[in-house]
């Protein structure tokens, strides 16, 4: 069983009085932040959104590396993880859309919905929809 990592390191240089935000594991996720108290925000936004861009081109989604000297960990929100767990699953298994929503008896529509980050999913549907593509979705408390 996999008990992958989603909690990015971020690495932050200054440049002319920007902050320059960068994923070592996202190369994509690049950005700024104007002052010290936007970087978290900043550094989760610019990660959701070129996530997403990996989901619509069906692209996998890599697990986090241990941060080095000076990174900081930005955390995804749970909900978020279960759709990165579920994509990485779907693709690993060969799992299409349709087929999910074939073996859960439920539209394609609904399929759609569970499968995409921009819609929020009770954890226990996740569960079901990671189960039906092949693998496990467990919540472990540290």
């Amino acid at each position: 069983m996999a008990r992958g990592t989603f909690s990015y390191p971020l690495r932050i240089e200054q440049d002319e009085g920007v902050y320059v935000l960068s994923f070592r594991d996202i190369p994509e996720a690049i950005g700024e932040a104007s002052s010290k108290d936007e970087i978290r925000s900043n550094a989760l936004d610019i990660l959701e959104i070129v996530l997403d861009y990996y989901f619509k081109a069906n692209l996998p989604i890599p697990e986090a590396s241990a941060p080095e000297n000076g990174e900081q960990l930005i955390e995804l929100p749970l909900s978020f993880v279960a759709k990165i767990i579920l994509h990485n699953t779907m693709m690993k298994n060969g799992v299409r859309s349709v087929d999910l929503a074939r073996k859960m008896d439920i539209s394609t529509s609904e399929a759609a919905r569970i499968t995409s980050p921009r819609y929020k999913t009770k954890i226990d549907t996740m569960a079901k929809a990671v189960s039906a593509a092949g693998g496990h979705l467990q919540l472990i408390s540290a």
